[in-house]
């Protein structure tokens, strides 16, 4: 996100972020230009300078939340990236948790709602990820790509519904999604 000199966020990253504000809290649906208008406190000419169309916010909010994203899964200047499959899915379960956040990605169900074609930033991110993990696992092994969709799944279930399921039975689902590896065994054999 630019900031201007002294940390604010510039007017156009401010108001990508009053559009995340709506999305999170009233529902992807909720993001028109009206909406973050007044959410952002500018005026609708303001906005407009910068995003000539719903369509060009909803666009610059999902490909602020795919890059977050990817830079999590993937690694940039200021994020390692996970070495394993197991280890990316768990960062990709902690962002794309059940509890909404600043990231929550409600982006993608608006972008989706307005034009499936704006998404591609998201599949191309999906993509990578299938072509990462598919070349760490043995030949043959899918289980993370299964494990990705199914929490896929879960997080589009949580937007839709976000009482669908309680505090126990989410943590049996996600174990069920891919289960926590076996603690390592001990040796007494004391061979040092």
């Amino acid at each position: 996100m630019r900031t201007r000199t002294g940390g604010r966020p510039s007017g156009r990253a401010a108001m990508i972020e009053a559009a995340g504000r709506v999305a999170r809290r009233d529902g992807p649906g909720a993001v028109t230009v009206d909406a973050v208008v007044r959410e952002a406190g500018v005026s609708r000419g303001g906005l407009m300078y910068h995003f000539p169309s719903k369509l060009d916010l909803i666009r610059a909010l999902l490909d602020e939340d795919v890059d977050h994203l990817r830079s999590l899964l993937l690694g940039d200047d200021t994020h390692d990236a996970p070495a394993t499959p197991a280890d990316r899915l768990q960062v990709y379960l902690d962002e794309c948790s059940a509890t909404p956040g600043e990231h929550d990605y409600a982006a993608l169900v608006a972008a989706l709602a307005e034009d499936p074609g704006v998404s591609a930033s998201w599949a191309e991110l999906q993509r990578e990820l299938d072509r990462i993990d598919t070349a760490q696992s043995e030949p043959g092994d899918v289980r993370a790509v299964v494990a990705r969709l199914a929490l896929d799944g879960l997080w589009l279930s949580n937007l839709v519904d976000p009482d669908r399921f309680d505090t126990d039975q989410l943590e049996r689902i996600l174990a069920a999604v891919w289960p926590a590896p076996a603690p390592p065994t001990t040796s007494d054999g004391g061979d040092g």
